[in-house]
């Protein structure tokens, strides 16, 4: 199942590279365009320079997001790991020491024995 996952993803990925290269290709995506941008603006570039340039910066945003995310979790799961390991080793030292306790046994007054 997993390959057939990947195999999947990589079918995806490769028909939105079609199309994007497929539609780049359009005469009007090599127009040059100058764009604003707060105030700035920008020499004259063909629009697909700026598409390009929002995708790069978008899936850095996403990478950078991903690996802040990624090592978070990874601390506050390592943190959770060592909770878990103290909590068994206090279970397990208690376990252990109500298996060497003496066991005490209340003897039932004759008159509650039923028989």
């Amino acid at each position: 199942m997993r390959g057939f996952s990947l195999l999947l993803v990589f079918i995806l990925a490769f028909c939105a590279a079609c199309i994007g290269i497929l539609t780049f290709l359009q005469p009007a995506f090599h127009a040059p365009a100058g764009i604003i941008i707060f105030s700035y603006h920008t020499k004259e570039y063909p629009v697909y320079y700026f598409i390009l340039g929002a995708l790069a910066l978008g899936g850095a945003i996403g990478c950078f997001l991903a690996l802040y995310y990624r090592v978070r979790y990874g601390l506050m799961l390592s943190k959770a790991d060592k909770n878990i390991a103290s909590l068994e080793q206090t279970l397990s030292d208690l376990t252990i020491a109500q298996s060497h306790a003496p066991s005490f046994v209340v003897p039932t007054p004759p008159s509650e024995v039923r028989g």
